[in-house]
This record gives C-alpha cells, sequence and structure tokens, in this order.
C-alpha cells in the first residue's frame, strides 16, 4: 500500500479494497474531497480494519504501516497509533468487507433484505 500511495506523491490518491460490496462513487469522492484537503483518510471497515485509506502527501507518514497486525480488530488501531498528530485524520464512511465465506454469506443476506 505504502508504495502505491507514494507513486503518486503530491497527488490526492486513495487506496481501497476489492472486498467492500457497499461501496459506491460518493464514498471514494468524498474520500477524495477529505485527502485534497491535507487530510490522511481512513474508511473504517466493521471488522476492525479499513476498506480504504487516502493522502496527498504520503511521505509525512513514513512509519504509517509498520507494527500494523493485518487481517485484526486491531489494524485500523495499529495504525492510527503511527500518526503522529491525529488531527491530521479524517475518516469516510464505516463499510463492511467480506474477508471470508461468513461475511459473503452475511452480505448477500444484507442485500436480500434491501
Amino acid at each position: 500500500m505504502m508504495r502505491a500511495l507514494q507513486r503518486y506523491r503530491g497527488t490526492p490518491t486513495v487506496l481501497i479494497g476489492s472486498d467492500i460490496p457497499d461501496v459506491t462513487c460518493t464514498h471514494i469522492a468524498d474520500a477524495l474531497c477529505a485527502v485534497r484537503s491535507g487530510a490522511l483518510v481512513f474508511g473504517p471497515a466493521t471488522d476492525g480494519g479499513y476498506w480504504l485509506i487516502g493522502a496527498r502527501n504520503i511521505d509525512q507518514y513514513y512509519r504509517l504501516l509498520r507494527s500494523v497486525r493485518w487481517s485484526s480488530a486491531h489494524a485500523l488501531g495499529d495504525t492510527i497509533a503511527n500518526v503522529a498528530c491525529s488531527k491530521q485524520i479524517k475518516y469516510a464512511a464505516q463499510l463492511s468487507d467480506v474477508d471470508d465465506a461468513f461475511a459473503f454469506r452475511q452480505a448477500q443476506h444484507e442485500r436480500l433484505l434491501r
């Protein structure tokens, strides 16, 4: 993720997971607006991780992804702990991701209820 964000340093950039069934163009547009203001943006996932990360100048967050317990309920918290000033952080909508068969069935069920 860090390499992808560094590739576009200086340009508002967001990365999203490919397992977010409810993500919309509006979610992404809102995150890009926040990034344009100079913020670091996260889209929290319901499982404690995040479905989106965005930055304009990622170089100021060089330690951002160090010591993160990936694929756990601690991923977002660990990442935020690496940011020196939490005032620089903005959040997109909280969405669910589909990490396993149970989450897939749950997402299907929720869609049927809509």
